[in-house]
C-alpha cells in the first residue's frame, strides 16, 4: 500500500460524543492490517482490519499526532492523524475574547449552570464577560478572566483562581450550594461578591 490518508485530519472531537467513523484510503494494494502509535485517546480505537478510527472519547487531550501504519505482504505505509479531544467548558479562545461566542468553547457550547469551566493560561484570546448572565458550575482560572462594567457571573459551585481575575465594577454571585469553596494559588479580589 501507499499514500495512506484519512477522511478527517486534523480531527477535533468532544468528550462523551461518539465520533463519526474516520476511514482510511490508500493507493496500491489493499492493506491487510492496521496499527497505531502512540495509543489513541481514551475511548477511541482503530479496527486492525479496516483501519477505521471510531469510538466515544472519555477524556480531553491536546492535539497529538498518531501514526497509523497500514501493511500487507508487499510492505507498509504510514499517515499521521492529528486528534484533539475537547471537553465542554474548556476555554479555547480561538475566535475572540467574548465569553458568549460558542466557537471559543470546547465543543462549541457556552457554559451553563452545570458546566465546569477551565480557563487555561495558554489560549489565543483570554475570556471577557461583556454582558449580563454568564454562568458556570465550577470555575478554574489558570489564565485571565475579565468582567467588564457592571456585568455578572453566577457560580453554582467552586472558584479556583491560579491566574488573574479583573472584576472592574462587576458582580460575582455564588448560588446553588451553600458550601462553595474558594481555592487556588492566587488571592481573589471581587468588586461585588454576593453569597
Amino acid at each position: 500500500p501507499s499514500a495512506l490518508n484519512y477522511t478527517l485530519t486534523p480531527a477535533t472531537y468532544c468528550v462523551g460524543n461518539a465520533i463519526a467513523n474516520n476511514s482510511p484510503s490508500n493507493a496500491g494494494g489493499a492493506p491487510t492490517a492496521y496499527s497505531v502509535s502512540p495509543a489513541l485517546p481514551a475511548g477511541l480505537s482503530i479496527d486492525p482490519v479496516t483501519g477505521i478510527i471510531s469510538g466515544t472519547p472519555t477524556a480531553s487531550s491536546v492535539a497529538t499526532n498518531y501514526t497509523v501504519t497500514a501493511t500487507n505482504s508487499c510492505g507498509s505505509t504510514t499517515k499521521a492523524v492529528n486528534i484533539t479531544i475537547n471537553a465542554v467548558g474548556s476555554w479555547l479562545g480561538v475566535t475572540s475574547i467574548d465569553w458568549f461566542t460558542p466557537s471559543n468553547w470546547g465543543c462549541g457550547v457556552i457554559p451553563t449552570s452545570t458546566t465546569d469551566v477551565v480557563i487555561p493560561a495558554a489560549a489565543p484570546f483570554q475570556p471577557t464577560i461583556n454582558a449580563a448572565n454568564a454562568v458556570c458550575r465550577n470555575i478554574t482560572i489558570n489564565g485571565t478572566l475579565i468582567i467588564t462594567g457592571i456585568n455578572n457571573l453566577d457560580v453554582y459551585g467552586d472558584w479556583t483562581k491560579n491566574g488573574t481575575f479583573t472584576p472592574n465594577t462587576s458582580s460575582v454571585t455564588f448560588t446553588g450550594a451553600s458550601n462553595n469553596i474558594m481555592a487556588g494559588t492566587a488571592t481573589t479580589t471581587f468588586y461585588n461578591l454576593i453569597v
